[in-house]
């Protein structure tokens, strides 16, 4: 059973179970990468910052959010095990969205290299 959705040309449908349990595997990496902000921000805040309740609830906020990724990326990639096999869809005209050419890559099972930097390309991280 293929799902309704629209279609590039030369994209070709994906088990609906691997894009599934994609989108989770990024969302808990998301989530552990929040965890070591949260990690980071405590250590930089002064301890007199902890003092003023909202600089605690900001800090609890956090640990939220990291939390909800986790639980949604958990339960996305539990779901998917429960799809059957045959069903499908074609994810390539919805990955256009996504502006992080890595991340679209991966989620569409397409493990492709990220590019050297060239000169005058700028990466922060």
């Amino acid at each position: 059973m293929t799902l309704p959705l629209k279609s590039t040309e030369d994209a070709s449908p994906m088990p609906l179970r691997d894009l599934m349990n994609r989108v989770g595997t990024e969302m808990e990496e998301l989530a552990g990468a929040v965890h070591k902000i949260q990690s980071l921000v405590s250590l930089l805040l002064r301890e007199d910052a902890f003092n003023n309740s909202a600089n605690l609830h900001e800090m609890q906020s956090l640990d939220l959010i990291a939390q909800k990724i986790e639980g949604i990326g958990e339960f996305l990639a539990g779901l998917s095990q429960d799809l059957p096999a045959t069903w499908e869809v074609d994810a390539h005209e919805a990955s256009q969205v996504i502006l992080l050419s890595d991340l679209a890559a991966r989620l569409l099972g397409e493990d492709k290299p990220a590019p050297a930097a060239t000169s005058g390309d700028f990466e922060a991280f």
